[in-house]
């Protein structure tokens, strides 16, 4: 993990949005309300389900898609791209696979939702309105972390796939991979760091927040769980990686 930009330029090849399928919408929007600060608009999907538009001071930040499953919620990443037919031509012809192909989203833009070769899905986002650029503000997302062992397998489909740049990073005793465009840091990459990650690859959602320990202390007070204490960054700040009462990873960032 890098200092992000405090305004990213949200070009095809930058992560655009977030969003997290889950099977008690109403207890997630709960929690993160509690924790972010977050406020709520709904519209309706094709099949009747409600998707919530996750707003902190008026601007959209993440979404909440209830879906009948009984399993930890599961953040979904959006990679912005230009033309989506292309770009999953693209993706498939690198080794990805498509498990939802090119959907319809009203107002908004259309999706393809891909599993990478390495086994993370995502979502690829060709978007009808302007993509607002993120910010470090307590609540935004601000960072995305690919978490595989396969790293160089990975690190050659998105740099063909995006045009995305490599540098690799010694953090501690485990490697860390930046991807770039053009100079500006768009996501990162590491290997697993806990047992149970071994041999799965996903993508890990971390968001900005004003106090690391503070906030991982309520996460576990409203329910949810820390699976990494904070810890520091040399040169970013200091992180953690947390649950939602559903079981439900993501991460929390401090920037110094």
């Amino acid at each position: 993990m890098t200092v992000p930009s405090q305004t990213p330029n949200l070009e095809a090849g930058s992560f655009c949005w977030a969003d997290v399928a889950a099977g008690d919408p109403t207890s997630t929007h709960k929690f993160f309300s509690q924790l972010f600060g977050w406020k709520r608009k709904v519209r309706p999907t094709e099949d009747a389900q409600a998707y919530s538009i996750m707003t902190l001071g008026g601007c959209n930040v993440a979404g909440i898609c209830g879906v009948e499953v009984d399993a930890p919620n599961q953040w979904m990443s959006y990679l912005l791209v230009d033309d989506l037919i292309q770009a999953t031509e693209r993706a498939v012809a690198l080794g990805a696979k498509t498990l939802r192909e090119n959907i319809e989203i009203p107002r908004f833009g259309r999706m393809t939702v891909i599993e990478d070769p390495v086994g993370a899905v995502l979502a690829l986002w060709q978007t009808r309105e302007k993509e607002a650029p993120s910010s470090r503000k307590h609540g935004t997302v601000s960072w995305f972390e690919l978490i595989t062992e396969s790293l160089d397998e990975a690190a050659n489909f998105y740099c063909r796939l995006t045009g995305w740049s490599k540098e690799i990073l010694e953090v501690g005793q485990s490697r860390h991979i930046v991807f770039t465009q053009r100079g500006e840091e768009k996501s990162g990459m590491m290997r697993p760091l806990r047992s149970e990650n071994k041999g799965r690859s996903f993508w890990l959602v971390y968001f900005s927040v004003d106090d690391c320990d503070e906030a991982a202390r309520r996460c576990e007070e409203l329910g949810g769980g820390v699976v990494d204490s904070p810890y520091e960054i040399e040169g970013v700040g200091r992180c953690a990686i947390v649950t939602d009462p559903s079981g439900g990873s993501f991460g929390i960032v401090e920037y110094h």
